[in-house]
């Protein structure tokens, strides 16, 4: 995929984080200007400045889940 490629994607999607591995982070970079609606860029592998380290951001998630309770009726 082009860089093209990625900013028509990601700003037709509404995307608010973009994950990419390594292969990816470069041209993300490079684009970041022309994706303004992401707020969280998240490294799936590799690491570079200015992306989130996935598995980092894994092992400081809390352990548990509180599931919320779903209905299929509206109240």
């Amino acid at each position: 995929m082009t860089a093209d490629d990625f900013v028509y994607l990601i700003n037709h999607s509404g995307a608010r984080v973009v994950c990419a591995h390594a292969d990816y982070l470069a041209a993300v970079d490079s684009i970041r200007s022309q994706i303004p609606g992401v707020e969280h860029f998240v490294a799936l592998e590799g690491r570079r400045a200015g992306w989130l380290d996935y598995e980092l951001l894994i092992d400081e998630a809390p352990s548990e889940f509180d599931r919320p309770e779903i209905s299929e009726t509206i109240c």
